[in-house]
């Protein structure tokens, strides 16, 4: 067995304690699923409770997030929005996020659905830890956003453009998708009750939805976050106008980086960890 396959086979399990907490779930993804989010729970705690029993919680900035929305066919859920993750809808690359701090925050307790791109982390941890900011990056520092509960500086970003010129942004409350978003574009029920079977249906697609045959698909997302009805044909000059941004943004982008695989990476020589700089 490959590095990789000893990979694919450490990824699809969890230690069976956990597993076991579930054992009322048929899908064994489902189950599977459910251990990890109780272990990763559980880890996270023990983390917590070494900082603050070491004194080190005083200044601490916790924040939980991920970087992409669940696989339904790997026991994961985004309902009620739409997709899966490796697609350009809601349910693909929306994400919830929560930040903690015992001191840092001045507004506490508090939900926000203002707009906030993973590349903004990066200058907002240089802004908390008063490093000088960093020019010509995509990010924008969201310090003051986080703590002073002000508005978000973000009033667009991209979800990704392609090498072939698909892709999908967002300006103020419109979402503007060129080409297909992905191959899973259904709104999928959540796993537990039978096992998530993989539908391929005519052209390799696995969505039973039939989606225009249009290049554009325009969504209100404040309005309708589920994506259940594309306004193209009702605004075309949003089309226009969020087609000329997309545009500019997609003469903007640089070669995608893709390194080869490494065999150094294996977890079996750490102990079962993947080192860092693989993901």
């Amino acid at each position: 067995m490959s590095w990789y396959q000893r990979a694919a086979k450490l990824n699809s399990s969890v230690p069976s304690i956990y597993e076991q907490l579930y054992s009322h779930i048929k899908s064994r993804e489902r189950r599977i699923y459910s251990g990890m989010v109780t272990a990763i729970d559980e880890a996270v705690g023990q983390i917590v409770d070494a900082l603050e029993g070491n004194g080190l919680a005083d200044n601490l900035l916790l924040v939980f997030t991920s970087d992409n929305g669940g696989s339904p066919y790997m026991g994961g859920n985004n309902l009620p929005l739409r997709g899966s993750k490796n697609t350009l809808w809601e349910g693909g690359t929306r994400v919830p996020t929560f930040v903690y701090s015992p001191s840092l925050l001045q507004t506490t307790g508090h939900v926000s659905n203002d707009l906030f791109h993973a590349v903004d982390w990066f200058p907002t941890f240089l802004e908390a830890a008063g490093a000088p900011s960093v020019q010509g990056i995509d990010g924008v520092s969201q310090w003051k956003f986080l703590t002073e509960g002000k508005s978000s500086p973000r009033n667009e970003f991209v979800y990704n453009i392609w090498s072939s010129g698909k892709g999908a942004i967002r300006v103020g409350d419109y979402k503007l998708i060129v080409g297909r978003p992905g191959l899973y574009n259904d709104w999928y029920p959540i796993p537990g009750l039978e096992p998530f079977k993989r539908k391929r249906f005519k052209g390799g697609r696995h969505d039973s939805v039939q989606l225009e045959r249009s290049s554009h698909l325009l969504f209100n997302i404040k309005e309708d976050p589920s994506e259940t009805r594309n306004v193209a044909a009702d605004f075309p000059q949003v089309v226009r106008e969020l087609m000329d941004r997309f545009t500019a943004l997609n003469l903007t982008k640089v070669t995608q980086r893709r390194p080869d695989r490494d065999a150094r990476a294996d977890p079996s020589l750490y102990g079962g960890f993947w080192t860092p700089g693989w993901c």
